[in-house]
């Protein structure tokens, strides 16, 4: 499960003066993951993997097509080793202990619709599209 928590905008202006905009900014990327080792079709008891947690670069590009409609694409990239623990630590030496490797980069387009300034506040709302290519790889475990 691929999870963003917060993104920080390092964005200085609050309306750029033209109709492009860049914003690159920190995302907390956390990934979980549910592992069941079998030897010989019997769980191993106590086998778990570990979670990772990363600080990743977020890169914002948008357009305004008209005051109020801005057109948003944004993306990052992040690689993560997934790591055996509990029963499976005992595996590593010899092994590396790595169950398996992640790589991905989510793709994000979204559009939003901005309204009138209020008491210093500018509400908005959006939506969008997300894709998520990725690529695995197996590890020793």
């Amino acid at each position: 499960m691929l999870q963003t928590i917060q993104a920080l905008s390092a964005n200085a202006a609050e309306d750029p003066p033209g109709p492009w905009s860049l914003r690159l900014g920190l995302a907390d990327v956390s990934v979980s993951m549910d592992v069941s080792v079998k030897m010989a079709g019997t769980a191993v008891p106590g086998a778990r993997g570990t979670n990772n947690e990363d600080i990743l670069l977020l890169g914002e590009f948008g357009y305004a097509l008209t005051p109020t409609w801005t057109a948003l694409a944004a993306g990052y990239h992040a690689h993560h080793d997934h790591q055996g623990g509990g029963a499976l630590t005992a595996l590593a030496p010899p092994l590396t202990g790595t169950i398996g490797k992640l790589t991905y980069a989510p793709l994000m387009m979204t559009a939003t619709f901005q309204f009138a300034h209020w008491q210093g506040v500018r509400p908005y709302f959006g939506g969008g599209y997300q894709r998520v290519p990725t690529r695995r790889a197996s590890g020793d475990l």
